[in-house]
């Protein structure tokens, strides 16, 4: 069990704090490694005149946390969103302004349902209880007058308590609200045509960090947000090396995700049955599509494949695998992305990168460069064609175009870069 935090006297620390809202982290990685690699860069800033604080929203705490957070304190000591909590807040939104006034745009926007409304009254009810106490923590534990940032990692229930409480604290504290933006945060497509309150938290923010140029231009197009309040500021990985891999009598493919339908991992296996050379399909990865892919591939008639289905590893293991291991091609054919980690660290490793033109990949992955960038309506056939036209490339070409995917990461894709630059002007 984690222990309650001692009060905190900001005044010793100059009276300036930043507080992350996040998902799990410290307590899980689920979808946050990039954010642990963004607080490593942060923690090596030495910046020892400001308090920094971490709200893991929707962690379980009555869990171990993962990993200690060295100059960090971790708000644990909010009670977890039970169902009676989530019965009585979800009733308090009846009372809310906030809902009805966003019952009124989906009228207009012609989404207004029972399943919107339902979903509203969730997010509403429990950004309000998490709100609720993330005030309170505050007010017990930093001294009026401070300057503090709220920063969400997330466009979601996470940059709404950021907002929430802003306001709820204006007269009290020195405070400014930002929001770093992904994927399933910004494209409403991505979360079943409905993000809950996009108005009240885009026009809550003081800035707006989209991870890439597509996701900026979605903010502007879809909600009218003025340019000046968005600065696109990428994530990025770690360097673990080079290794490019010579290509042989069989082409070697990786590919690295859930095996998900939106991840699309049969038309992988359908392209490779077009082929009639050796090929080798390594996936990493497991998902509710992973036992059906395993009998389809026992079910192979073609010889000339091979295929190896690893299932899940974490990303210590990914990366193990990657500098151990050989492959010519890392593919990827979601329908849905914002800038794929897994196309970032092949990348890295000096890999040709094949991909659906899906958010913000074409930004990472030059077509003809590095790799190819195919069209999202893409047949077995055409990702058959790319495998062969690899195959078929010349040792000198097919270097080039690996050498090039290395140097794009380090111009675009290093950690240590994108986060050293972004965490300079959070703390200024």
């Amino acid at each position: 069990m984690v222990k309650a935090l001692k009060t905190v006297d900001a005044r010793a620390a100059d009276s300036k704090s930043i507080l992350y809202i996040d998902m799990f982290y410290p307590y899980d990685y689920t979808g946050e490694t990039f954010l642990a690699t963004e607080i490593d860069s942060i923690k090596n800033l030495k910046e020892d005149n400001i308090n920094k604080f971490i709200f893991p929203i929707w962690s379980d705490r009555k869990k171990d946390k993962i990993v200690e957070l060295d100059g960090f304190k971790v708000v644990d000591n909010i009670p977890n969103y039970s169902k009676i909590r989530k019965l009585i807040w979800c009733l308090f939104t009846f009372m809310d302004a906030e809902l009805y006034k966003e019952i009124f745009q989906l009228s207009k926007s012609k989404r207004l349902n029972y399943k919107n409304v339902l979903k509203l009254i969730g997010f509403l009810g429990q950004g309000n209880y998490l709100s609720s106490q993330l005030k309170k923590y505050i007010c017990e534990n930093i001294t009026p007058d401070t300057e503090i940032i709220f920063y969400a990692y997330w466009l979601h229930l996470q940059a709404y308590v950021a907002v929430k409480v802003s306001k709820k604290l204006s007269t009290r504290y020195h405070i400014k609200s930002i929001s770093r933006c992904h994927r399933f945060d910004v494209y409403e497509y991505a979360a079943n045509g409905y993000i809950p309150l996009r108005d009240y938290i885009l026009n809550g923010l003081n800035m707006i960090y989209p991870i890439s140029q597509d996701a900026m231009d979605y903010i502007i197009t879809s909600y009218g947000i003025n340019k000046s309040k968005l600065r696109i500021r990428r994530l990025g990985t770690i360097d673990n090396g080079l290794k490019i891999s010579s290509k042989g009598s069989c082409l070697k493919i990786l590919s690295c995700s859930w095996m998900r339908p939106v991840k699309r991992n049969k038309l992988i296996l359908d392209a490779l049955k077009e082929l009639k050379f050796d090929i080798e399909w390594t996936h990493i990865g497991d998902g509710e599509e992973f036992e059906d892919l395993k009998r389809e591939v026992k079910q192979l008639p073609n010889s000339n494949i091979k295929c190896k289905l690893l299932g899940k590893m974490d990303n210590k293991q990914v990366i193990d695998y990657y500098k151990t291991n050989d492959f010519n091609i890392f593919v990827n054919v979601s329908v849905s992305e914002g800038v794929p980690v897994s196309i970032m660290e092949a990348m890295a490793f000096g890999k040709l990168i094949i991909a659906t033109n899906v958010g913000g990949t074409k930004e990472v992955l030059r077509s003809g460069k590095n790799g190819f960038l195919m069209p999202v309506e893409l047949s077995p056939k055409q990702l058959a064609q790319k495998f062969q036209a690899v195959y078929e490339m010349n040792e000198h070409k097919y270097k080039e175009m690996c050498q090039e995917s290395r140097k794009i990461w380090e111009e675009v894709c290093d950690a240590k870069n994108n986060y050293n630059i972004f965490n300079r002007e959070l703390l200024k």
